[in-house]
């Protein structure tokens, strides 16, 4: 199930658009493969931390604080900021 979950993330239309942007800055294969050791245990960190909160946390996360990882993503897809 969290397979299939996972796979469902991976095609998400801002997902594949955070990838692309990330793939289309590197003008070399080996420049985007130095960058996946960095960007995969940041997002997953990330992602973590929010999941964590929601799941051990006392209160429930209001939804605009559980949008907020994908505000900032959505937001650094048209900055240029690596």
């Amino acid at each position: 199930m969290g397979y299939l979950l996972a796979m469902q993330h991976a095609l998400d239309a801002e997902h594949v658009a955070a990838v692309c942007s990330i793939a289309a800055r590197r003008t070399h294969v080996d420049d985007a493969v130095k960058h996946a050791p960095i960007w995969g245990p940041g997002y997953t960190l990330t992602m973590f931390v929010f999941a964590s909160r929601e799941i051990m946390g006392p209160q429930c996360v209001g939804a605009r604080v559980m949008l907020q990882p994908e505000v900032s993503a959505r937001g650094s897809l048209g900055t240029g900021a690596d």
